[in-house]
């Protein structure tokens, strides 16, 4: 409510119930400004663009971002790819109306949490991928690619979730605080089916499927101690990246002791945002 200047709940899909997303100018430097936009996490069951976990990425307006928030489709709203597609459409929206609004075409980064994280990290990796795009959604002559790309500890590999949080739990001793594998699990209910049922979709919806040679930079942090999404799906992703485009494509923090989007992990992970972000000034 102190940020004076902002658009909201603007629709960015050419449907009658299109989403909505927020813009919030910095309150200094010159437009076009370089441009933050953040996916909430909630399990893609929950969650709202002005939630508190808005207050991470609104700090980087202390750098010269605007900064972005998107609600996208709840699985209680509809069955993937439609998430994907609200989340392709809100950069080419962005994109096809960054004059308007005072935003860098050319300097879009894309941040999430958990859930979120994974839609983020699909920005990042699904470049060209026809059936994630959604052009039908609106300004299919404006590219949904991203420039950068910081992952907080999202899914990247839907079909291994349940056998990494198992054994992750039998290493650690930590107690999953969610299962996977069974109908009312988050994935099933994204699906609406078991994902071992439906694979196809379940490995297009993950990140690591995508992974190519021409990426942009990504920045992943997992805790050690998170019970929601074992630590290996980050680890995955980031030593794909580096096979198949480069160290310099990737930079893989592991927390210790941090758990899933808690008080230790955004102790050291907004430093570490706050770090990649400056390289888009």
């Amino acid at each position: 409510s102190d940020i004076q200047a902002k658009y909201l709940d603007i629709p960015y899909c050419d449907l009658p119930d299109s989403k909505t997303l927020d813009i919030y100018l910095p309150d200094q430097g010159e437009k076009p400004f370089p441009t933050l936009v953040f996916f909430f996490g909630g399990g893609f069951l929950f969650g709202d663009k002005r939630g508190t976990q808005l207050e991470i990425p609104l700090l980087a307006r202390e750098l010269g971002f605007a900064v972005v928030s998107v609600n996208y489709t709840l699985s209680s709203e509809g069955e993937y790819p439609r998430l994907v597609h609200d989340t392709k459409a809100s950069i080419r929206y962005l994109r096809a109306n960054a004059e308007q609004y005072g935003l860098n075409p050319e300097k879009i980064v894309a941040i999430g949490i958990s859930a979120g994280g994974t839609l983020a990290s699909l920005l990042g990796t699904s470049s060209g991928v026809e059936e994630l795009e959604g052009l039908s959604y609106g300004n299919a002559d404006y590219s949904s690619d991203v420039q950068g790309v910081i992952d907080f500890c999202g899914p990247t590999n839907i079909l291994a979730m349940k056998d990494q949080m198992g054994e992750y739990a039998l290493k650690t001793g930590v107690s999953p605080s969610l299962s996977y594998g069974n109908p009312d699990s988050i994935e099933s209910l994204v699906f609406g089916a078991l994902a071992s049922d439906v694979p196809e979709k379940a490995q297009a919806l993950s990140p690591i499927t995508h992974v190519h040679s021409d990426m942009p930079q990504f920045l992943i942090v997992h805790g050690t101690h998170d019970d929601t999404v074992p630590p290996q799906q980050s680890i995955d992703l980031a030593q794909l990246i580096e096979e198949k485009a480069g160290k310099d494509k990737v930079e893989l923090h592991i927390l210790d002791k941090a758990g899933h989007g808690d008080e230790v992990f955004f102790e050291h992970a907004v430093p570490l945002m706050f770090n990649f972000l400056r390289r888009y000034n």
